[in-house]
């Protein structure tokens, strides 16, 4: 009994306090700045655009370092096998040619 009367006032504050706002409700849109980066021509390209601009930006792809063909290679693994990339048996060496072509070390 002492325990509830203790209690009330605490029951009382919790029932009468306000429930938290909710979203401002001026805020309509939310605008990501503009990306106007175009990925170079080359054989590959529509294949890459395809398949990896669904997870990845153009800016992200170039803004990747200079990596071997075998570093690519497994990168095309990876993104197909671990986080299933859209990416068939048949565009896979293409894409690799491009990616080389593009962002190569030359090694």
């Amino acid at each position: 009994m002492r325990l509830s009367i203790a209690l009330a006032p605490l029951f009382t504050l919790v029932a009468c306090a306000k429930p938290p706002p909710g979203p401002d409700p001026s805020v309509h849109t939310l605008r990501l700045p503009e990306e106007n980066v175009v990925m170079p021509e080359g054989p590959g390209r529509e294949m890459l655009l395809t398949a990896c601009v669904v997870c990845h930006t153009p800016r992200y792809v170039l803004d990747q370092p200079a990596l071997s063909r075998k570093a690519w290679q497994a990168e095309i693994d990876k993104m197909r096998s671990a986080y299933g990339a859209p990416v068939s048996d048949a565009d896979a060496p293409a894409i690799l040619e491009y990616l080389v072509a593009v962002r190569g070390s030359g090694t």
